[in-house]
């Protein structure tokens, strides 16, 4: 059986750029945009994501090819999108299928065989780039942000991210709120790891692929004081995932 996972995303509505506001459903012509349709009552976020309030707006399907490095890679996935916003809040829907009948969230989960230590491949990730301008013409996708051999950076401007990882942050109910900019090198004007990729602050955690400086697995606890932006509300048996929003996209 094909899985669908289903990942309803409950964001802040404030300082998005990229996407457009409708009061209404427009059937005509293809969909290219993902279109905010304002809805009276919010839907509900029970994982399921069937309520009356998505079929308000317009669905943007995006084809998605999955990186070979991936453990679990199986050529291009369909994501389907909707977004409807109540005033206050943003609401967005991502629907996509798991050809292997499972849930992929491992990421580079740790095994032990043959007398070593070994790590396999990665997750399921959902990324939202919000670019705040000055960006070129290119704008910010993940194509031009992480995907490219000049590196993970921009130009002058800067691009809000927002980072769901099935395996390191739905477990503890979070999703990275990061940030894109042009600054990319160390003092030595070496260019570093996660190029111009940087993290909102906070106050106390780390994760980075679970691992100590002795090539052994490392637990850390969870990240607190607004590193994090979305708050997943629950799952449910049929790989249904519900995330929300507890606070404002800052990149300052």
């Amino acid at each position: 059986m094909i899985n669908k996972k289903n990942l309803i995303v409950f964001l802040s509505i404030i300082g998005l750029v990229i996407m457009s506001c409708d009061d209404e459903k427009d059937d005509t012509g293809p969909i290219v945009d993902l279109t905010v349709a304002t809805v009276s009552s919010a839907p509900t976020l029970d994982g399921v994501g069937n309520d009356a309030a998505w079929n308000q707006a317009d669905e943007l399907v995006v084809t998605v090819g999955l990186d070979a490095a991936y453990s679990n890679s199986f050529g291009l996935v369909d994501v389907s999108l909707t977004a409807v916003q109540d005033g206050s809040n943003l609401y967005i829907k991502a629907v996509w299928a798991d050809p292997s009948g499972t849930e992929s969230i491992d990421k580079k989960l740790w095994s032990y065989d043959n007398g070593s230590w070994g790590q396999g491949g990665n997750e399921d990730r959902m990324f939202f780039f919000f670019d705040m301008g000055q960006n070129g013409t290119s704008g910010a996708d993940c194509s031009t942000m992480c995907h490219v051999s000049e590196g993970m950076w921009t130009d002058t401007g800067i691009v809000d991210q927002w980072h769901w990882k099935a395996h390191r942050t739905a477990p503890i109910h979070r999703a990275d709120d990061k940030y894109i900019d042009n600054n990319y090198t160390d003092s030595q004007g070496n260019v570093v790891e996660d190029g111009g990729q940087h993290g909102d602050s906070k106050t106390k955690g780390l994760y980075h692929d679970n691992k100590d400086g002795n090539g052994l697995p490392l637990y850390s606890g969870p990240v607190t004081g607004g590193h994090y932006l979305i708050l997943p509300a629950g799952e449910t048996a049929d790989s249904y995932f519900t995330l929300f929003d507890a606070s404002t996209a800052d990149t300052t």
